[in-house]
């Protein structure tokens, strides 16, 4: 299958709905605001990948009731303070989240406030794997609640201003060389 090439939201989020399963959506350097994804189930990932490692910028990313979504090589900065999550997977199944970078405002104001959550995933999520992602200057770096089979693994969490991890009600999964 061709790779898509995308330079916008609007193209992202026309790919995204146009892709059967296997598509390699690849991000042009730029600004991408705010990406939700939400009932988006295929049967074969779908990689979602910048085209150069961290030139493709989002402000949040939000996948929910989503299954096979590879996400990788992206750079999630929220430009302020405040939110609740900035990447926020709930509800989906064989979601990954690689090779990028996540952070609220990067001021060196400490305590740091907000963003709540640096990654979260929520609700009868499965088959998440966070890998090799630097998390910084949000309140807490990675919070799973209610998910299962989760591999976090070669994650850096630092300058926060409460935990590295939360886990609650987690149902099997893999935590090393964090």
């Amino acid at each position: 299958m061709a790779d898509i090439y995308v330079s916008n939201l609007s193209q992202l989020q026309s790919a995204i709905a146009a892709a059967a399963g296997g598509e390699t959506i690849i991000l042009r350097n730029g600004s991408y605001g705010d990406l939700d994804i939400l009932g988006e189930s295929f049967s074969k990932y779908v990689t979602i990948k910048a085209e150069t490692p961290l030139g493709a910028k989002f402000n949040s990313i939000s996948v929910e009731n989503s299954s096979f979504i590879s996400i990788a090589g992206v750079h999630v900065d929220n430009p302020s303070n405040s939110g609740q999550s900035l990447v926020f997977i709930n509800e989906s199944k064989n979601i990954s989240f690689t090779n990028s970078e996540v952070n609220g405002k990067v001021d060196t104001v400490y305590p740091i406030t907000g963003p709540s959550f640096g990654i979260y995933v929520y609700g009868d999520s499965a088959g998440i794997r966070l890998e090799n992602n630097n998390v910084h200057d949000v309140q807490n770096g990675v919070v799973t609640f209610g998910a299962s089979n989760v591999t976090i693994v070669g994650n850096t969490i630092d300058r926060i201003g409460e935990d590295a991890f939360k886990f609650s009600n987690v149902n099997g999964g893999v935590i090393a060389d964090n």
